[in-house]
This record gives C-alpha cells, structure tokens and sequence, in this order.
C-alpha cells in the first residue's frame, strides 16, 4: 500500500506597505493571505488577532503579521510604521495695542502655516501676517513642517481702547489776558509746545496768547493709548469805554451820567447815585469838583474812564431898592437900577 504525503503551500502574507504616520495620530493595518491574523506589538494595536487592526505607536515600530490559511500553514509579514514629530510651533507672545493700530503676528515651528480668524489679518497663510483686529481676539495658527505633520498654537491680541481726549471748551480772553486751558480724559499730558503756555506736560497749563490760538493735546491714559484734541483761545477785541464830558452845573441841581461800551457797569463812588451799576444813573453831586469813574466790561474784555463834574456855589444876588418916582405933567425922569452877585 502507497502512503501519500501532500505538501501545502505557505500562505503569501503580506502586512501591507510599510506607512508614516504623525505623533499622536493612527493608521489601520491590512493583512491579507490567510484566514486568521495574529500580530504582535498589541498594546498599541486596537486588536492584535484581525487582518485590519488600528495601529496607534508613540515611536517608529515595526509590526510582525503570523498569518495562517486554510490548511493550518502559517507565514510572517513585517510591516513598519514610522512616527514622524509634530513642528514645535509658536505663535509667539500675547501683545496688546491700541484700538485703531496693528501689530504684526510671528509665528515660528513649519514651514507653510494658516492663520484663524483671517479677516483682520492682512495675509492668513504666511508665517508674520499684520493683524488689525478691532476687539481682542485670539488668533490660532496651524504650522506644517517638512514631514506634513501639524501643530497649532495660539496667540492673543487684546485690543485697549482710546482715551476720551478732551481739551476743554473754546474761551475768549482780552489782549493781555489769560486763560487756563483744563484737558481730562487720560493719566499724562502734552500740548503742542508753544511759548505762549505756562507748561506742556500737565493737564491745565496757563495760555497767554496775543493771537487767536488753537492748542492740541495729546492724551496718553494707563493702557498707554494716546488720542489728541483741540482747544481755541480767541482774543477779543480790546473794549473802547465812552463817556459822558465834564460839566458844571449849579448847587442843588441832578445830573444824568452816561457811559457805554460794554454791558456790566459800575460807578464810583456811588453815595450820590440812584444806581451804580447802569450806564445812565443819576448823580446829585455836593459843591466842589466831583470826579465819577465807571469800569466797564463785556464779559470778555474791560475797561474804566473817568468824569469831573463841578458845582458851583449858588449865587446869592441883590438888587437896588424898590423907588417911587413922580412925574409932573407927563415928563419923564431917569433912575439908575443896581445888581450884585453874579458877572453876567
């Protein structure tokens, strides 16, 4: 009697093409030759007795596939999987600006990088892009290096407001006077230099202007942020005062005084006046000269002048006595009259 031996082929395993992966990402396996799988490496597989397992390895490994066929014979196959690291990326340090400028982002770790929320930056897909963002915002940006690994980072723009600069209302002064200017609004100050200020680095410095001038100021509040505003000092015209002339009346008698030029007035002295503070009050003046000065103002610019008043003693007359004449027959006589007391 024959014995026959039959000879069966071994499987043709394969364990797939070796791969590359990034650190901390996963790749299915596949083997293919036969009709159960075992592998080894299991603790970063997510099976290690499936054709088709997930491979998830911190570092480059190489996995080993024992595949077995229908008859029981059984055939290895290699298959490595590389670990390629992530780009060590930055997107540099949070900064701060002031509302209204940019700041230009810097981003480090790849070489190509894209760059979220891209509509305040003036290019997304370069590593340095200018940033205008008008709130604060924070800014993350995925970095490629050259194994096409990515990493992302982020960075914050915070946004600070503006100072609410204000230079103080427009004023009106008199050639030769002053003003004190008063800006609010920030921590430190500085106006335009200009000879005509007291100082430029505080917030109320005195103007002495002989122009009409328009001072500016810078405002600078704790965020070191800066917004300037303006103020103007008019110069007024200078008030022209007019008066009433010196006179001379008799003892006893009123005069009406009469000043102008402004709007406010006041009189001295004021003891034989009806009222000092109009233009035209009444004056009962005493014998003798009576000087009466007015100041006058207009609000902005002032001015005085100055009247005499003289009165004289009243006259004391006499006269020659009262005569009788008689006329004879119609005729006619002379008599001299006498006055004194006065030269008129």
């Amino acid at each position: 009697k024959n014995n026959f031996i039959t000879v069966n082929a071994t499987p043709n395993a394969s364990a797939g093409n070796n791969v590359a992966i990034c650190a901390g990402n996963s790749i299915q396996l596949n083997a293919t030759g036969g009709i159960s799988y075992s592998w080894n490496n299991g603790s970063t597989l997510s099976a290690s007795n499936i054709a088709n397992p997930v491979a998830s390895p911190n570092a480059n490994t190489t996995y080993t596939v024992t595949v077995t066929d229908a008859n029981g014979c059984s055939a290895a196959a290699n298959v490595t999987v590389s670990v390629n690291s992530l780009p060590n990326v930055s997107a540099g340090n949070n900064i701060a600006i002031c509302n209204g400028t940019t700041t230009q982002l810097n981003a480090t770790g790849g070489v190509s990088y894209s760059w979220s929320p891209a509509s305040s930056l003036a290019n997304s897909n370069i590593a340095n892009p200018i940033a205008a963002p008008t709130t604060t915002t924070t800014y993350t940006v995925t970095a490629i290096n050259a194994n096409n690994c990515s990493a992302t980072a982020q960075v914050t723009v915070t946004v600070n407001n503006l100072p609410n600069a204000n230079a103080g209302n427009d004023v009106s002064i008199c050639l030769g006077g002053t003003a004190q200017l008063n800006a609010t609004g920030g921590v430190s100050y500085v106006w335009n230099q200009d000879a005509s200020l007291s100082a430029t680095d505080i917030a109320n410095p005195v103007a002495s202007p002989t122009t009409t001038s328009t001072y500016t100021v810078t405002v600078t509040n704790a965020n070191n942020c800066s917004a300037s505003a303006n103020t103007t000092v008019n110069i007024a015209t200078s008030l022209a005062v007019s008066i009433s002339n010196d006179t001379s009346v008799c003892e006893g008698a009123a005069v009406q005084l009469f000043a102008g030029g402004g709007n406010n007035f006041n009189w001295t002295p004021n003891a034989d006046l009806d009222n000092a503070n109009i233009a035209n009050p009444i004056a009962q003046p005493e014998v003798g000269d009576n000087t009466y000065t007015v100041s006058v103002s207009d609000g902005i610019c002032s001015g005085s002048a100055s009247v005499t008043i003289t009165v004289e003693e009243a006259i004391v007359t006499s006269i020659s006595n009262d005569t009788a004449l008689q006329l004879i027959n119609g005729g006619t006589a002379n008599i001299q009259l006498f006055a004194t007391g006065g030269d008129n």
